[in-house]
């Protein structure tokens, strides 16, 4: 093969790849670009679970109404625990704040007037560090108040609230390393020190990293990404959990 014809066919090669990446991150741009603007239309994601909520029937007698609430992390949590005696909702939200979750509280969690809520959220606070480094301790003491505002109000509707610790950061990937800081890290260990010495009457807080990291990453076989777990991670907090929750529920039924 002559080496013009070579020199072509490198050239039309590279700008197919070109193309393919262009068109890649394009949509990830939309995509952004839709996130944001949902976000700003609807802060409060209160479209998402409207519908549902209407449809949900109450427990029947002897059944406690357990909610699952929080982030992606919630949203994606499967499979969820093996209650006796329960009625389990999620009510998980992708890309949510602590903020938006106090703006959702009332309609997918004390409406619902469930017996027990599972909490699980703060990383999309907390990533933000590495987006905005010099607002650290302003990211982490907002969080902080959000979360307690959650579990004051729950408290306050007689709902046992079980805490989760923020899980820990996994592995890195390429995706998340330009907006990566090593704070995002610490952030979530200030965060997590504070709900651990939040126990009380009522509530009930788990240490999710003594399950899920032996050190300062999730286990890789528990990691989906950065931010996420696979199903053997949430079968993993099931087992610690379940104990937990059906303690809880006999509690509340008798």
């Amino acid at each position: 093969m002559k080496l013009k014809t070579i020199v072509v066919l490198a050239t039309v090669v590279c700008l197919i790849v070109s193309v393919c990446v262009n068109m890649v991150l394009y949509q990830q741009v939309m995509n952004q670009y839709r996130m944001l603007q949902r976000v700003r239309l609807d802060p409060a994601f209160s479209r998402v679970y409207s519908g549902a909520n209407d449809r949900v029937e109450g427990p029947q007698p002897g059944v406690a109404r357990v909610i699952f609430f929080g982030d992606s992390r919630m949203a994606y949590w499967n499979p969820l625990p093996d209650l006796e005696h329960s009625q389990l909702l999620n009510r998980g939200m992708p890309s949510e704040t602590t903020a938006q979750a106090v703006l959702r509280l009332k309609q997918d969690v004390l409406e619902l007037k469930p017996d027990i809520t599972v909490v699980q959220i703060g990383i999309n606070d907390l990533k933000n560090i590495g987006l905005f480094p010099d607002r650290k301790d302003e990211i982490v003491t907002s969080c902080w108040e959000n979360l307690t505002t959650i579990v004051e109000q729950m408290s306050e509707h007689n709902i046992h609230v079980v805490l989760l610790t923020v899980f820990s950061p996994g592995p890195v990937d390429f995706y998340h390393k330009l907006l990566w800081s090593n704070d995002i890290r610490e952030g979530v260990d200030q965060v997590n020190e504070k709900m651990i010495g939040l126990i009380r009457p009522g509530i009930t807080v788990v240490d999710c990293d003594a399950i899920l990291s032996p050190g300062q990453s999730i286990k890789p076989e528990y990691a989906e990404g950065t931010y996420h777990l696979t199903s053997a991670g949430y079968v993993a907090l099931n087992d610690a959990l379940s104990p937990i929750l059906q303690k809880l529920i006999q509690d509340r039924l008798n």
